[in-house]
């Protein structure tokens, strides 16, 4: 007479590689909610770092810089490019430059601004907002300002 051996069935199997797959679905999920939450709060302390920098040239200065484009904006002045280092840790958007994921406008004076980043976990599928909610945006209290400068910035 031969004896049985114990050996798993193939649906045992099967049900075992299942919950092995939906585990790591959910993990893989939660990993990529907690780096787009990672993206976006870096992207509120530097639009918080800039604020600050906005400021102080405009004490400087008494007025706030008129160029648009941040990244030509911040290499042009000596009183910027003093407060720069250390205000950005590491690339702001996925791989994008600089001047595609923040945004700043300034009154015809000068005497306002906003800086605006879209949010990653608000913004839509194509990384490009469309309404305020869905940016982070300092600024010294223009609304027309914030939504301009708000409507320009992209995640992506």
């Amino acid at each position: 007479m031969k004896k049985a051996t114990k050996a798993f069935t193939f649906l045992e199997l099967m049900i075992v590689l299942v919950i092995i797959g939906i585990l790591t679905m959910g993990v893989t999920l939660a990993a990529g909610y907690g780096m787009k939450l990672a993206r976006d709060s870096r992207r509120k302390k530097n639009v918080d770092n800039l604020a600050g920098l906005m400021q102080a040239y405009y004490n400087d200065n008494i007025k706030y810089p008129v160029d648009a484009d941040m990244t030509v904006m911040i290499g042009s002045s000596g009183a910027l490019t003093s407060f720069m280092e250390g205000v950005f840790d590491g690339t702001p958007c996925k791989g994008d430059a600089m001047n595609n994921c923040y945004s700043y406008a300034t009154d015809s004076v000068q005497h306002y601004y906003a800086i605006c980043t879209c949010l990653e976990l608000k913004a839509p599928s194509d990384g490009k907002c469309t309404s305020l909610d869905q940016c982070y945006c300092q600024g010294n209290g223009n609304s027309s300002l914030l939504t301009t400068a708000c409507l320009a910035s992209k995640t992506q």
